[in-house]
């Protein structure tokens, strides 16, 4: 599986440099900044992998999980049940990056306001380690969705108006994405259940139906009758399309923005 954009371009490989140049020494705040960023680009080809695995042949299941014949009778069974992992591990890494790119947000307008003595949090400089993570946990605990009635955005746009082209490039995308169906199958998957994919033989037993004369209605006999229904080939498609069309082109520019405002030193 081949994908348009490739990662490199807003991953951030950390750079050594000598100490008394006139350069200055990586914050914590520069840290925040980075580590969510680095998360961001792993959690990202963390996706891409299992995407690609999703291309897995049916003769390759051994070497997954041989306890899967006990499971399933047949090799297309076991394969659908197989590639299902791997795109719904997908789909929940994907959906992982779009939340972190909303604590990358608020940890660099924490930076900000510290820089321009606006502070939200007491965020002092260089910091211990152990100070360090809890100032960033605390941030990452204070962050939500941004359809949330409690999302702080106008709050930002008074008091870091720096960010108010990066605010805008979160909610555009979320305005969007929130009610579509990628957003809507992971949501599926992590709160209400598995889905029943149309791939997987219908192993119902009999038909039940309701009604007299031209008009029938058929009842429910199997568990796929009762269970959120979808093609799993063309899911992973339309996973594929959301990272080429929607995704990379969010997060890249959202990255690119937040960097060119907090201009985070060389960590």
């Amino acid at each position: 599986m081949n994908f348009i954009n490739s990662l490199e371009s807003f991953q951030y490989v950390p750079q050594g440099m000598i100490i008394g140049e006139g350069k200055k020494i990586g914050s914590n705040e520069d840290l925040f900044f980075r580590a969510k960023q680095n998360e961001i680009y792993d959690q990202y080809c963390a996706a891409r992998i299992f995407m690609r695995e999703t291309e897995f042949q049916v003769e390759e299941k051994d070497k997954y999980l041989t306890s899967l014949s006990e499971m399933y009778k047949s090799d297309l069974d076991m394969g659908v049940y197989l590639k299902s992992i791997f795109y719904e591990s997908a789909l929940i890494y994907y959906n992982i990056v779009v939340d972190l790119t909303w604590v990358l947000t608020y940890a660099c307008i924490e930076y900000f306001c510290f820089e321009n003595q606006c502070d939200i949090l007491p965020l002092k400089g260089i910091q211990d380690v152990d100070t360090a993570r809890k100032s960033l946990i605390h941030i990452e605990e204070n962050t939500v969705s941004p359809g949330s009635v409690n999302n702080p955005f106008t709050y930002l746009r008074q008091i870091a108006p720096a960010f108010n082209c990066s605010i805008d490039i979160i909610k555009q995308f979320w305005d969007k994405y929130c009610n579509d169906k990628i957003r809507n199958r992971y949501n599926y998957i992590k709160h209400r259940g598995k889905p029943y994919y149309l791939e997987v033989k219908d192993e119902r037993i009999f038909n039940a139906y309701s009604g007299s004369g031209e008009s029938f209605v058929q009842l429910a006999s199997a568990v796929s009758d009762v269970s959120e229904r979808y093609s799993l080939d063309e899911a992973i498609k339309d996973l594929q399309e959301f990272d080429d069309n929607c995704l990379f082109e969010y997060v890249y520019k959202l990255i690119k923005e937040l960097e060119n405002i907090v201009k985070p030193t060389i960590v």
